[in-house]
């Protein structure tokens, strides 16, 4: 499918702005909201150890969910919520509908 010219620039801009090392694109593998938990929490804390600043998290909107239910989105928003308890995150803010802009906390904040 074609993206429309806006989308494609807002495309174009979010790869400037975060790059391949800081862009977590979890809709383009449609998993479960529970594949989707276990592969970002691992990648949100290596961002943390490197360092990252700020990250994108790609969900999706939840369209072809399940009578519309954003499964992974919203299981990706409880994990952004636990991680910010946890002090992995320090800011989290919707980027689109369909992705996360994610301020991830200095690594000293966990000690």
């Amino acid at each position: 499918m074609k993206k429309s010219p806006h989308a494609a620039l807002h495309h174009a801009l979010d790869e400037a702005q975060f790059g391949f090392a800081r862009t977590l694109d979890l809709r383009a593998a449609l998993p479960t909201g529970a594949e989707a938990v276990r592969r970002a929490e691992p990648w949100l804390r290596e961002r943390q150890v490197a360092n990252a600043g700020t990250v994108l998290v790609i969900t999706g909107r939840g369209n072809g969910s399940v009578d519309g239910v954003p499964v992974v989105r919203n299981s990706i928003r409880k994990l952004l919520t636990a991680l910010k308890r946890k002090g992995v995150v320090a800011e989290v803010r919707e980027h689109t509908p369909s992705s996360y802009e994610v301020t991830i906390a200095s690594f000293r904040t966990m000690f």
